[in-house]
């Protein structure tokens, strides 16, 4: 996992040191060794340098763009990012949810990363504006994946769209839509976007149908 504050990077190495005759040449070879880690890493990094956000990658050609609610920050995805990193997906979640940001992460994904598919799952606001960017632009997203959006997922007519939401929230219109691309999962409760993850068996089922979602070729 790497975290992005692209005003500046700070790579803080640790020298250990020895009262033994040679600790100057583990001295010397431990900085090499540094400056070389230095290089590789800001190399990589330069490559989102106009991004804020957190990027957990894999040894993948797919990725996904984690758009958090109104009231969390790239690191709610935590957990998750964690877990489709370790399944073999890329993921970087943006601080910034707006819909121009969302394209810039995608597109950057794609064309730095040489990531052949790139996704969207957005929550909640962050799911309002990812509507909004895959109806804007049809070419940088895959796929769509929400959970409790604020916009109107059936809007959505170039993609696999799959929706996870409560049912208490009130989105009986998805039930009813009639959409070749839309897939639906819903749990009991009220339960709004990324407070699905805070109930265990619920967060896995989700995970599950997320990765299987994801990883299907439709």
């Amino acid at each position: 996992m790497r975290h992005f504050l692209f005003s500046a990077l700070i790579i803080s190495s640790l020298v250990l040191g020895a009262c033994s005759s040679d600790s100057t040449d583990r001295n010397n070879q431990t900085e090499s060794d540094t400056d070389d880690m230095r290089s590789d890493t800001s190399n990589n990094l330069d490559k989102f340098s106009d991004l804020e956000g957190i990027l957990w990658e894999a040894d993948s050609d797919i990725g996904v763009v984690l758009s958090h609610g109104a009231i969390y920050d790239a690191a709610s995805w935590e957990a998750q990012g964690s877990e489709l990193a370790e399944k073999g997906i890329t993921a970087f979640a943006v601080e910034d949810t707006s819909q121009n940001e969302l394209l810039s992460a995608g597109k950057r994904m794609k064309d730095e990363l040489s990531l052949d598919k790139v996704f969207l799952l957005g929550a909640s606001a962050g799911g309002s504006s990812a509507i909004r960017a895959v109806n804007d632009d049809e070419e940088i997203f895959d796929k769509l994946a929400l959970l409790s959006p604020g916009g109107d997922a059936t809007t959505v007519k170039n993609m696999p769209v799959f929706v996870i939401y409560s049912e208490e929230e009130g989105y009986e219109t998805l039930e009813e839509a009639d959409g070749s691309n839309l897939r639906l999962l819903e749990f009991p409760g009220r339960d709004h976007a990324q407070e699905l993850f805070n109930d265990k068996e619920k967060s896995k089922k989700i995970m599950e149908a997320l990765f299987d979602f994801f990883e299907k070729e439709e």
